[in-house]
């Protein structure tokens, strides 16, 4: 394996004193330049965190949900392969029946 020379790409972070508190200053891997307080921040990240685990919970509902949906599709066509074998039985009995009638 090769060692990785030269600096690591993607992100590089300033933290800067100033009267308002601590800030950020983040300069993306294309040139974009964010600044941003310390506290609002983190209370975006803390947002940010909280809706990717709500979007994880909604998606493995979902998929829950399909599983069930699949489940019940699959019992449908069981009882559906049955319902035939009942009607060939009822049909079975029915001819027995008018056999029986006319002897």
């Amino acid at each position: 394996m090769r060692k990785l020379e030269g600096k690591r790409q993607g992100t590089a972070f300033g933290i800067r004193h100033s009267a308002f508190g601590v800030r950020f200053s983040v300069f993306g891997a294309r040139g974009t330049h964010y600044r941003f307080n310390l506290i609002a921040g983190t209370r975006c990240f803390i947002h940010y965190r909280a809706s990717s685990i709500k979007n994880r919970a909604s998606s493995i509902k979902h998929q829950a949900s399909s599983i069930k949906y699949r489940a019940s599709s699959i019992k449908n066509r069981a009882s559906s392969i049955e319902h035939p074998a009942s009607s060939i039985e009822y049909r079975v009995s029915s001819i027995q029946y008018r056999v029986s009638s006319i002897q």
